[in-house]
């Protein structure tokens, strides 16, 4: 049947990427990219040390070959000339993430996410933004490397996310001054759980406010 197929093709898909089989179709994305002209950020195979949520996951695929899959596609958009994309390499924070390193002259930007999932769920807590980060990010400091959080955000339950942000704001320029930049993570729906998430605050009077202040406080 259908998933039976898919689930064959998702098992060393990383492997089979890295060998080619799928270059007509990057090609034709690292053209796009080209002719588009501009900065475009490429955060390829995201979380790639999480074997939960995502086929290109270590429970299809080895690190060897999540490594081979982005030189390989990292190469074909060089050859076909698209040096307007920059590299953004996103582990999973909570797995461990060196053996996916694929090299510093491959990777442009280090990105993660820093999600509070506060008391929403049961594995977990209303965790600090340095709870959160701290441990990895002194590993991944050693890289030299900009970095961006590329989801960033906290739920409600469990705690105060007016707090948190403000905790969090205040501590990039001190502790963490290699985060450069920061994607909210502002999802009204997120269904990577069991439940249905909501990490949206632009009806939250009081975040808003917060993160204005402390923004602008850099």
């Amino acid at each position: 049947g259908i998933e039976s197929d898919i689930a064959k093709r998702d098992k060393g898909s990383l492997a089979a990427i890295a060998a080619g089989e799928y270059d007509k179709y990057i090609i034709k994305w690292a053209t796009e990219c080209k002719n588009f002209n501009l900065p475009v950020l490429l955060r390829f195979a995201h979380e790639m040390n999480d074997p939960y949520h995502y086929p290109w996951g270590p429970q299809n695929n080895e690190a060897s070959d999540f490594i081979a899959a982005w030189k390989h596609v990292h190469n074909v958009f060089v050859n076909a000339g698209a040096t307007n994309v920059i590299w953004l390499w996103n582990p999973h924070l909570s797995y461990s993430f060196d053996e996916f390193y694929p090299g510093d002259e491959y990777v442009d930007i280090i990105s993660f996410g820093v999600l509070n999932f506060g008391t929403s769920v049961s594995w977990s807590q209303w965790w600090t933004f340095e709870e959160l980060l701290s441990n990895s990010y002194e590993k991944l400091k050693l890289h030299n490397k900009p970095m961006m959080i590329s989801e960033f955000g906290s739920l409600v339950v469990g705690g105060d996310r007016s707090e948190w942000f403000k905790d969090a704001f205040a501590m990039i320029p001190e502790k963490y001054s290699q985060i450069r930049s920061i994607v909210f993570f502002h999802y009204s729906n997120e269904k990577s759980t069991d439940k249905s998430l909501n990490w949206q605050f632009a009806d939250d009077k009081k975040v808003l406010l917060t993160i204005k202040a402390s923004i602008s406080s850099w």
